[in-house]
């Protein structure tokens, strides 16, 4: 009997014992799998962070590069100059466009920056028709009656004027402006520029 109840103690003992490895083995599968997916996730959101600085570093050296295009357009003897003639905007962020003066005359001189409305031309037609800012819900600068239309500048003196359409609201399609420079009632400039304006 006593035999009888050591054996059986002792495959009882042996349950156990393959028991607690059956358990330690499971936990210590758990734990590993866990690490793993921990590791995992630092690579992928590690991998993100990278592509998301090379998206910026693109974004950085293509403004670069448009800046530079820019002021190599505008380094011939032209008096008035406006590289960009065309850009697309959205209801978040406005257009700039860049005009360029280099006063060429001999002494100091105010020059006055106008913008015009011109046409527009709705998504899909080919047919133009004048448009009113206000009504068209666009919003531009500098206007005639805007203390930034005027720039006075030196002899031989080169400044930039910023010319912002922004559209809030507005119908898609393209507009057009008539930007003109003019000294006194003078035009500056024998042909008035066009810079036209798309929204999607």
């Amino acid at each position: 009997m006593d035999l009888l109840k050591r054996s059986q103690r002792h495959s009882l003992l042996r349950k156990n014992h393959k028991n607690k490895r059956g358990i330690e083995l499971a936990v210590n599968f758990l734990v590993m799998l866990m690490l793993g997916i921990v590791i995992f996730a630092f690579g992928i959101r590690f991998a993100y962070k990278l592509f998301a600085q090379g998206n910026e570093l693109t974004s950085d050296a293509y403004k670069q590069y448009s800046k530079q295009i820019d002021d190599l357009a505008c380094a011939s003897a032209e008096k008035v100059c406006l590289p960009t003639k065309t850009l697309t905007i959205d209801g978040t962020k406005p257009a700039i466009f860049g005009l360029v003066i280099e006063n060429v005359l001999g002494n100091s001189e105010t020059f006055l920056v106008e913008v015009r409305e011109g046409k527009f031309v709705a998504k899909g037609s080919s047919e133009g028709a004048d448009f009113n800012a206000e009504t068209a819900k666009l919003q531009f600068l500098p206007k005639s009656d805007d203390p930034l239309s005027e720039i006075t500048l030196q002899a031989k003196e080169k400044q930039s004027v910023g010319i912002i359409v922004q559209a809030s609201g507005a119908a898609a399609g393209t507009y057009s402006f008539t930007v003109n420079v003019k000294r006194g009632l003078t035009d500056y400039v024998p042909t008035p520029f066009k810079i036209y304006v798309k929204v999607p």
